[in-house]
């Protein structure tokens, strides 16, 4: 959380850091959503909010995941959930066994530190060429307004790194971060 008034999304990773005893808890949570909304043969996206203990599901609906989702878990579990998406809707019977990534992701958005006109971009050209790094996205160029809660929430665009497990996406995101 970057602001107390606010709940500011801006980092995602893969897998996570919460352990396999918490990272059960979040699956179970999900998989009663899923049933309690009777979603059956479909992709669904769920999100949640953890507060020690409380696991709370704040969105469950029958898509795919967006943001980077796709991206990492084709690059981690080799799963392209567009394919599983098509292969599900024509009722082609689908097994998931449990897999466990080949590497770790990390992506953080670029967030303003104030409403205004953007003024200078720099570091892109630096970072392209680092192996490490997986997208750079930017939403916004030289000159366009960017808003901050309450007016809005918007990010300039988004950095996502790879690396063999998440200490290396952890340090890897870091270094490359700070030079855009």
């Amino acid at each position: 959380i970057k602001d107390e008034d606010y709940f500011l999304e801006y980092e995602e990773w893969m897998p996570t850091h919460l352990g396999s005893a918490r990272e059960e808890a979040i699956q179970d949570a999900a998989a009663s959503a899923v049933r309690a909304l009777g979603l059956r043969n479909s992709c669904f996206h769920c999100e949640l909010k953890i507060d020690g203990d409380a696991i709370c599901v704040l969105e469950i609906a029958a898509r795919r995941g967006a943001d980077n989702i796709a991206d990492f878990l084709h690059s981690l579990h080799g799963i392209d959930i567009y394919a599983e998406g098509a292969l599900i809707a024509s009722g082609q019977p689908r097994n998931y066994p449990r897999r466990h990534p080949q590497g770790a992701m990390k992506m953080r958005y670029f967030l303003p530190e104030k409403s205004g006109i953007i003024a200078r971009i720099d570091g892109i050209d630096d970072v392209q060429s680092d192996p490490r790094l997986s997208e750079l996205c930017l939403d916004f160029s030289v000159g366009e307004r960017v808003l901050i809660p309450p007016d809005g929430f918007e990010f300039i665009g988004y950095m996502s790194v790879c690396a063999a497990d998440l200490p290396g996406a952890d340090a890897a995101l870091e270094s490359l971060y700070s030079r855009v």
